[in-house]
């Protein structure tokens, strides 16, 4: 609805104080863009702050700063990726039962969060992540070994320390023999030692030491045939009893060479493409497939 302002008398006005042109100039001026990047926002107001009253430019820089939102955009879309990645993963069987769709679109999102990938930070390395996904052509019998119905394959996990330590371990059981995953932990446990260091950037030489099967739960049924309730338990029954519990079997894995003559010869390089808080990302080669891990508890390997 526009105003008719012959309605009004020259005398309302004439009461208000005159305003030079200057002025006017000085208040309508200061236009900010509708860029919600804070540090444009500011650098624009830069540009108007001299036309600006003190009053003013104080009052506007406090609007700026409370209205522009603190968004890191990098942080956000390195997010984005991870989720995109992880739901490509679900429902893999952490890689046994992929397909080569499935597996296509999993390179896809993994190069998508490699993107965002830096140097190795060897403190943020440090400590105990679990497979979600590879494509390993050494890991995969293992996992695919959970279709036989003949061993179980719990969790599998690399735990790495500052000093230059890693252990390869998995988590297995045997139906009938060794206790079944469950709250209780899983019957037995194969952990592979080996000291890395560091070759590069992104790149750790891994020299493999020995391997150890250990860590071993009875199953409550060979307990029973072993040891029946019903009948005293003989020393020697016992004594059998701890020794399976104790039981480890040790393979050295490492041989006389050097670090490097071995790293080198075996071709052990291990490319971590990214790693951050919650996510670690590798790459054994030539050839050696991908892992993708989360991080977790100490107490869970």
């Amino acid at each position: 609805m526009q105003t008719n302002l012959a309605r009004f008398p020259q005398s309302a006005f004439a009461c208000a104080p005159p305003v030079s042109q200057k002025r006017w100039n000085a208040q309508v001026q200061p236009i900010l863009p509708k860029s919600r990047d804070t540090s444009g926002d500011l650098q624009t107001f830069g540009r108007y702050q001299a036309h600006v009253p003190r009053q003013g430019a104080s009052f506007l820089r406090d609007c700026i700063a409370r209205s522009s939102p603190t968004v890191d955009l990098q942080d956000t879309s390195r997010e984005a990726a991870k989720r995109a990645l992880l739901e490509a993963i679900d429902g893999t069987g952490r890689g046994s039962g992929a397909t080569l769709e499935q597996r296509g679109s999993i390179a896809e999102n993994q190069l998508a969060v490699e993107a965002f990938g830096g140097n190795i930070d060897v403190d943020e390395l440090a400590g105990t992540w679990r497979l979600l996904y590879t494509s390993a052509p050494d890991v995969l019998p293992i996992l695919q070994l959970q279709n036989s119905g003949f061993v179980q394959v719990g969790d599998i996990y690399q735990a790495f320390t500052s000093e230059g330590q890693v252990e390869n371990i998995v988590k297995f059981a045997v139906p009938f023999l060794l206790q079944e995953s469950g709250a209780e932990g899983n019957g037995g446990c194969l952990r592979v030692a080996a000291s890395y260091n560091i070759r590069g950037p992104k790149t750790i030489a891994l020299v493999f030491e020995e391997a150890k099967v250990g860590e071993l739960r009875i199953s409550e049924l060979i307990e029973t045939l072993l040891a029946p309730a019903v009948l005293p338990r003989m020393f020697g029954t016992m004594q059998l009893l701890q020794a399976l519990r104790e039981l480890e079997l040790k393979v050295p894995l490492r041989g006389s060479q050097s670090l490097s003559q071995s790293a080198s010869s075996l071709g052990t390089n291990y490319l971590l493409s990214y790693l951050d808080e919650s996510m670690l990302i590798g790459r054994a080669g030539p050839g050696g497939g991908c892992f993708v891990f989360e991080r977790a508890s100490q107490n869970d390997a």
